[in-house]
């Protein structure tokens, strides 16, 4: 199968929509410009044997995360997203029947968040890659540098589901549904992040992709302050108390590709713990993140996946 063939086939995946008007195969994808909106842009890769792995996920469930990846980043700035480019680097190893399986998981994931697949590019190579550029709207900017000290941290959802998934692979044992779900299925938090946006400023934010500790310590380097977690206020979903209480300090600081949204608000935001939940403070510093536990004070900084040092997979 030829890439004329390919691009014909994903063809049907192609949406338009009044705001972002769709001819497949055109040069480019055009976007209607919407006055007192401020266009977001992002994107993200998924490399075989560094994000994702074909004896744990399916191509649709690859494809599914694959968006969600990239969709989160724009979650995490409050976004509503347009429009997603998918570009694919795919070796002798994918067939026709895998390249559809992929774009069903890519569109499942747009479906949830009224997002379009614009279109995209195909070429063949020695490694099986996807990379996904993404544009949302907003009407607030929020970056990952105004953190202030006096400021409170909160996440949403959970954390450290996703590292239990590849601990209890490793260990060879039964997974519980609630942890594959998260796993396989992870939701860019658009709604949450939205609606906090209207009951409080948020003076900075990221998406949890790589860790906690690691995450919340580019917010705290870019601020330049120091960040203080409590673990007993981390969210943990009551399928990980399968672990010992050591085991979760480590899952839970280090879990990447949650796709939840960490951020920082005002001592006086009044947001629902159906949004978000308080986990630490922000004070003056220079860049660290620190997790209290019983008496212990341990820095985590550094705790999370970090590109060229390891792989998980």
């Amino acid at each position: 199968m030829n890439e004329k063939e390919i691009l014909r086939e994903l063809s049907k995946f192609w949406k338009s929509t009044k705001r972002v008007p769709n001819i497949p195969g055109d040069d480019a994808l055009f976007i209607k410009e919407n006055t007192g909106k401020i266009l977001s842009l992002s994107i993200d890769c998924s490399i075989e044997g560094t994000h994702f792995n074909r004896e744990l996920l399916t191509m649709k469930e690859v494809g599914y995360r694959s968006m969600a990846g990239a969709l989160s980043d724009l979650a995490a700035k409050g976004s509503s997203p347009l429009t997603a480019l998918v570009d694919m680097h795919i070796n002798q190893g994918v067939s026709k029947r895998d390249i559809n399986e992929l774009y069903r998981g890519f569109e499942e994931c747009c479906n949830i968040f009224n997002c379009t697949i614009g279109g995209g590019n195909i070429a063949y190579s020695d490694c099986f890659s996807i990379s996904i550029s993404v544009v949302g709207e907003s009407l607030n900017v929020v970056e990952r540098d105004k953190s202030k000290e006096g400021d409170n941290i909160y996440v949403t959802g959970d954390i450290g589901r996703v590292a239990g998934f590849f601990k209890l692979v490793k260990d060879n044992a039964d997974i519980p549904e609630s942890i594959l779900t998260k796993f396989k299925h992870p939701i860019p938090r658009f709604t949450e992040m939205q609606k906090i946006l209207k009951i409080t400023d948020v003076h900075a934010s990221i998406d949890i992709s790589d860790g906690l500790g690691i995450d919340l310590g580019r917010m705290a380097d870019m601020s330049n302050t120091d960040m203080f977690v409590y673990f007993d206020k981390i969210p943990v979903h009551p399928s990980m108390h399968i672990f010992s209480r050591e085991e979760l300090y480590e899952l839970v600081v280090s879990s990447g590709e949650e796709y939840e949204i960490a951020f920082t608000a005002p001592v006086n935001a009044s947001i629902p713990i159906s949004l978000a939940k308080e986990i630490g403070k922000v004070k003056k510093g220079n860049g660290r993140v620190f997790l209290k536990a019983e008496d212990r004070l341990k820095e985590i900084s550094n705790a999370g996946f970090l590109h060229g040092n390891k792989k998980p997979f």
